[in-house]
C-alpha cells in the first residue's frame, strides 16, 4: 500500500533487478525464479488474457546471460527429467547437437504430465528448434494469428476472431496455469500485479477487483504451489478493495504480509537527494559539494519540501527539479 508517488512501482522494478538469473556454485547460470510484471490496466472481462500477454512477454524477455526465461525453463525441466547435473544449459546444448528428436519427445511427455494441451507442446518445440520466434510470441500472448502462422507452428485448427469472450478468457486461464505447472514446483513464479486499483468500480456487483480476487485464488491454489503473488494499491483505495474482493480471495492476497510505504521524513528525504546527486559525477566532484553534500540544493530546500507531514518520493524529486531549474536561472 502507498499513496500515489510513494514508490510502489519503483520498488517492483528494484525487486525485478535483483531477480535476474543467479550464479550456481560452479559459475553456471541458473534460473532462481520466473518474474512476471503486470500493470493492471485492463477490463474485468479480460484479466486472464491480460495476464497471459504479460506472462508471455516476460517469459521471452532476455536475461543478462542472453537467454530468455522460457529457454531456462525448458532446459532446466528437460535436464531434471534426465537427472542431469547443475549446468543444465551445457546439457541442453549437447542434447540439441546429439539428438534433437529426443528433446522433443521428452518435452511432449512433460507437457502431457502437467496437463498442458497439444498446441502448447507444438509451440514449445519451436523454442527448442529456435525458429518461428514471431509466431511463438504471438501464440503465447494469445494473439489472433493468421492461418499461415498457425500452420507454420503445426496448428491445423483455427479459432474464430468472434469467438465468445468467456471461451477466450478460459483459454487464457488454461494456458497460464499450464505454464505455471510446466515451470514446476522448484521454481517460484513471481506475479507482480501493479496498480490493482485500476480495476475498481463504484459498485461491488460489477467490480473488476472481485474478478481479480478470483484470479489470484486460482493462481494461489494451483496444485504446483509455485505462485508468489505481490500486489500494489494506492492507500486511499484499499478499503474499497477490501469490500469488493471476496474474503477467501482477500485471505490469499494478504496471507504472507501487508505493509505500507509511508511518506518520507527529513532523514529519508536527504538520503534520496544525496543518492541522486552522488550518481552524477559532475555534482559529486563539484567544488561546492566539498563543503555541502546537498549542493546546489540546501538542507532548507529539502526541509521546505518535506514539511511537517512528510512527502512522497515523487513529490520530493519533482520539487527538487523545480528548485534546480530556478537555481540555473
Amino acid at each position: 500500500l502507498g499513496m500515489a508517488g510513494s514508490g510502489k512501482t519503483h520498488l517492483l522494478s528494484q525487486i525485478r533487478a535483483q531477480f535476474a538469473v543467479g550464479q550456481a556454485s560452479d559459475g553456471a547460470p541458473r534460473l532462481r525464479q520466473v518474474f512476471v510484471s503486470i500493470r493492471m490496466a485492463t477490463s474485468p472481462r479480460r484479466i486472464w488474457r491480460h495476464i497471459r500477454e504479460r506472462f508471455a512477454e516476460d517469459l521471452l524477455r532476455r536475461l543478462p546471460d542472453g537467454r530468455c526465461q522460457l529457454e531456462h525453463v525448458l532446459a532446466l525441466g528437460l535436464a531434471e527429467c534426465d537427472q542431469a547435473e547443475v549446468d543444465y544449459f551445457a546439457w541442453w546444448e549437447a542434447k540439441r547437437l546429439e539428438n534433437l528428436n529426443l528433446l522433443i519427445e521428452a518435452l511432449d511427455d512433460i507437457v502431457a504430465e502437467v496437463q498442458g494441451h497439444n498446441d502448447l507442446s507444438l509451440v514449445l518445440q519451436h523454442t527448442i528448434h529456435r525458429c518461428c520466434r514471431r509466431q511463438v510470441r504471438g501464440w503465447l500472448r494469445g494473439d489472433s494469428l493468421p492461418k499461415d502462422d498457425l500452420e507454420e507452428l503445426g496448428i491445423l485448427h483455427y479459432s474464430q476472431p468472434d469467438e465468445e469472450e468467456d471461451a477466450r478468457e478460459a483459454a487464457a486461464q488454461g494456458t497460464v496455469l499450464a505454464l505455471c505447472r510446466l515451470i514446476g514446483p522448484g521454481t517460484p513464479v513471481v506475479f507482480c500485479f501493479d496498480q490493482i486499483e485500476a480495476l475498481r468500480t463504484p459498485t461491488a456487483a460489477e467490480s473488476g477487483l472481485k474478478e481479480f480476487g478470483d484470479v489470484v485464488a486460482d493462481l494461489h491454489d494451483n496444485p504446483v504451489g509455485n505462485a508468489t503473488i505481490i500486489t500494489t494499491i494506492q492507500s486511499n483505495h484499499f478499503r474499497q478493495a477490501e469490500e469488493q474482493i471476496l474474503p477467501y480471495a482477500h485471505d490469499r492476497l494478504t496471507s504472507f504480509i501487508e505493509t505500507s510505504l509511508q511518506p518520507l521524513l527529513m532523514k529519508e528525504a536527504k538520503e534520496i537527494v544525496l543518492a541522486r546527486l552522488r550518481s552524477s559525477p559532475q555534482f559529486a566532484l563539484a567544488p561546492g559539494a566539498e563543503s555541502d553534500p546537498l549542493w546546489p540544493l540546501s538542507e532548507g530546500d529539502v526541509r521546505e519540501i518535506v514539511g511537517r507531514a512528510g512527502c512522497t518520493p515523487r513529490e520530493l524529486i519533482s520539487a527538487c527539479a523545480d528548485r534546480f531549474t530556478t537555481l540555473q536561472g
